[in-house]
Formats: structure tokens, sequence, C-alpha cells
């Protein structure tokens, strides 16, 4: 006969332990039965008391930056194989690929700027 109605979870201490860490409120559902511990399946789907996203929320309102025109051409080149042909081929170091990502990036932000400003006329 089982000590709860509902299904529950049978589950060693340590998994018992590594949970009431993060949610401590569960602490009080569990029961040990010879050397396992028994949680109704009911008590872990219910909403945690201070859910783990709710404390990076600051952060995850910030905006991801969005690559630049020179990241998005390396990324094609390297799809491309070329960032291992270069590094097959030891005289072709030195190619400046960084600093023309870096102008690429430049370009592409003053482009992006006056495109939105004739967005803004139309």
């Amino acid at each position: 006969m089982q000590p709860y109605p509902d299904p529950v979870l049978m589950i060693s201490p340590e998994a018992r332990d590594a949970i009431c860490r993060t949610r401590p409120e569960l602490a009080r559902h569990f029961l040990s039965i010879g050397g396992r511990a028994c949680i109704p399946v009911a008590a872990l789907l219910a909403r945690a008391q201070n859910p783990p996203h709710e404390q990076f929320r600051g952060r995850m309102d910030a905006p991801c930056p969005t690559p630049g025109l020179g990241d998005r051409l390396a990324a094609f080149l390297r799809r491309l194989g070329i960032a291992a042909l270069m590094a097959r081929f030891p005289s072709l170091a030195g190619c400046g690929c960084a600093a023309r990502a870096r102008w690429l990036n430049r370009q592409g932000e003053r482009l992006k700027s006056i495109l939105d400003r004739y967005r803004r006329i139309l």
C-alpha cells in the first residue's frame, strides 16, 4: 500500500537532496521508505515558488547582439571551406581577415543607418 493516494516517484536520497537544494518547498512532501525517497508526482509538477528563470529576468530582456556584415561573410567563407584552405597553406596566413570583418561590420552599420533614414521618409 502506498503512503500517498496519488502516483509517486521513488528516488535516491542523493536525488532528493539535489531537488531540495533547488526547490526547498518540496522538502515537506518527501517521505523516506527503506532508504529511498518518495514524493507525489503532483508536488513535483506544481509551480516553483522561486523559478530559476526569474533570477535571470533582467539579463534575458537585453537584446542579443546581431552579427554584422563582416561576421556573416566570415561565417559564409568558413562554410565554403576557405578557413580550412588557409590553414593548410601557411603562405596565406596573415590575410587580414579580422580587419576586413571589422571594416565590413562598420560599413554594414553605416549602410543600415542610411537605409533607416530613407525608411522614415517613405
